[in-house]
């Protein structure tokens, strides 16, 4: 990733995307480590930037989120810092920063008052109190901060739910719903917790339809909260797909190959709706497997729900709702008859306006109860999933045993002759729960190593490291050893191949991810979950027909470790299971019948 202040003063090099991905790590970089001279600095050269060129919407944003930062971490009390921030905010022509400071420094009431003292706007403060309870935390040091955090957002839900008719019309509250940092709001981080979420997404998903409707209505359009009717009956049915990460990114792997298969059987018309385009080989497939391809890039969400009705679609599916704001937006309108979400991003959508949820046999162990939407499981994996073998030049198997696990391990550094244990998955997946297992784990097996990969967003790898450090002992702290965010895909392969055994976090764990290590031939230790989101390396064990199944699936944590150890200790028994592994792994690629049942779905929906 870039240096933010290198992009600002560079800002002609780069893409739109670019940009507003350098945005967000600003914003997660003033989570870690605040230095005030150094963003004002960043502020002062964003307002410098030209506003009569193309630039001017990309500085706005900017603006936004650098001011936020700032604010964030004032003192108190600090008149002349007010003043500097609301001076910054006359370059704004309007005053959603303010309202944005405002929302998320809310408890600090005396900086508030000071702000309101000289800028004469009057906040709802209620509402914009409470809005801010919604947001859900990234990062606890323990279980029981999760219960407290649920209870928090439940009471904040309620309250809005039943005081919504007293503000909603308020101008202040409207900025709020249309700035990127908001993107949290509708109750991403509430999967990691491992509980029903049906009842708290059901409860985001109220309020955000009455508040978008009103949103929508303010702007001209019309009642979208009802199914459609009066509509032109197609020929054919017309299915649109709809996320942002139609890419080479974990969500693109496992539905375009659907999108693929769908398309070559030339019983539907596919429309694809996406926010993001790249030039990778999964992006590629893509466009050459519809009839339209449309890509949003300056439009606004309820410009993307006019153009989306334009189309004139049957079914839409949203492929990962709850990963993008924008598109939790378009999901919470009924913008066609026929609405349907997919585990993109494996947890309830809790909107009234999503009609079916399509899971998978293999992978759901509970049904109906965790999920707002009809729940309709297939047979099948339910994704269409392509080998990663597919897209490159060399097989990974075979690339990683000419290199070998001595130099696999000589590359990072690590000990050649100690067990090592690894894991590499976004450190928002690392629960307190699982910190307590890799420490436990570690302690019965002391001449063993754990490594893992630092996370892409360093203010949830810094929370991690201040975790560890606080709950385990310097002498287990000292054998986990972690290396930089890998890009490159052929040095991931190898940090993987360098480990005896590949631990799957739990209660949210692999899946793509999971692809990829058995790719590398290498074994991972799962414990199964109740949730969707905690069965899928268990379920791809089982699709592949693994006759070891018992080795690698554990029934509770004491097991996860007694296994895990097992199997970095006997040598035998690890390789004789990865062999098995490569054997069975085509069993999980490009499965004909997962096509068949999305067919045949579609076809029989009203």
């Amino acid at each position: 990733m870039e240096n933010i202040e290198y992009i600002i003063d560079n800002i002609e090099k780069y893409d739109i995307n670019t940009i507003f991905i350098n945005i967000h790590q600003l914003l997660n970089t003033l989570n870690i480590c605040f230095d005030i001279n150094k963003y004002i600095t960043i502020v002062n050269k964003i307002l410098n930037l030209s506003t009569n060129d193309s630039n001017w919407n990309i500085a706005h944003e900017l603006f936004d989120i650098a001011l936020l930062g700032c604010v964030m971490y004032v003192p108190t009390n600090d008149l002349f810092w007010a003043k500097w921030v609301y001076n910054k905010l006359l370059w704004k022509k309007d005053s959603i920063a303010l309202h944005i400071c405002k929302t998320i420094n809310d408890i600090n009431i005396n900086y508030i008052e000071q702000i309101e003292k000289i800028s004469k706007i009057n906040f709802t403060a209620n509402a914009l109190y409470t809005l801010r309870l919604i947001f859900v935390k990234d990062c606890y040091d323990n279980e029981d901060e999760i219960v407290l955090e649920r209870a928090k957002v439940q009471k904040a839900l309620i309250t809005l739910n039943t005081t919504i008719e007293n503000w909603i019309n308020d101008p202040v509250i409207e900025p709020l719903f249309y700035n990127p940092i908001f993107s949290k709001i509708a109750g991403f981080n509430l999967s990691y917790h491992n509980c029903n979420n049906a009842l708290l997404l059901h409860q985001y998903g109220i309020f955000y339809r009455r508040m978008l409707q009103k949103l929508y209505e303010s702007q001209g359009g019309v009642n979208q909260l009802t199914p459609m009717c009066n509509r032109i009956k197609n020929t054919r049915k017309r299915i649109g797909f709809a996320s942002r990460f139609l890419f080479q990114h974990s969500v693109g792997k496992v539905i375009i190959g659907i999108i693929e298969q769908l398309y070559l059987r030339n019983e539907f018309d596919i429309y694809i709706f996406t926010g993001f385009e790249k030039d990778d080989p999964y992006c590629n497939i893509l466009k050459q497997s519809c009839h339209k391809y449309i890509c949003f890039n300056k439009e606004t969400q309820l410009q993307w729900i006019e153009k989306i009705k334009e189309e004139n679609i049957d079914i839409l599916i949203f492929v990962d709702p709850l990963m993008d704001i924008n598109l939790y937006i378009l999901a919470s309108f009924n913008i066609v008859p026929i609405q349907i979400a997919t585990w993109g991003h494996p947890d309830t959508t809790g909107l009234p306006s999503i009609d079916y949820f399509i899971s998978s046999k293999i992978f759901e162990k509970y049904t109906d109860n965790n999920y707002t939407e009809q729940l309709v499981c297939f047979n099948s994996m339910n994704y269409y999933l392509y080998n990663p073998n597919k897209f490159i030049n060399y097989n990974i198997y075979d690339m990683l045993q000419n290199i070998g696990k001595s130099n696999a391990r000589k590359v990072f550094n690590f000990p050649i002759n100690k067990r090592i244990y690894a894991f590499s998955c976004p450190a928002i997946k690392i629960s307190p729960m699982f910190e307590k297992t890799i420490h436990k784990l570690l302690e019965n097996d002391p001449d063993s190593i754990l490594i893992m990969t630092e996370d892409i967003n360093p203010y949830y790898f810094n929370n991690i490291k201040r975790r560890f450090n606080n709950t385990m002992p310097s002498n287990i702290c000292s054998r986990i050893h972690t290396v930089s965010f890998i890009n490159d895909p052929k040095i991931f392969y190898q940090f993987i191949y360098s480990a005896d055994v590949i631990l799957d976090p739990f209660p949210f764990g692999g899946l793509i991810s999971t692809i990829d290590i058995f790719s590398c031939g290498r074994t991972i230790i799962t414990l199964p979950g109740e949730k969707l989101y905690g069965r899928f390396t268990s379920g791809l064990y089982k699709v592949m027909g693994l006759t070891k199944i018992k080795n690698v699936i554990a029934q509770n944590i004491d097991e996860y470790i007694e296994k895990a150890i097992l199997l970095a200790n006997c040598s035998k028994l690890r390789e004789s299971i990865e062999n098995e592994i490569i054997d069975l792994l085509p069993n999980i690629f490009e499965d004909k019948n997962t096509t068949d049942e999305w067919s045949t779905f579609l076809h029989n929906l009203a």
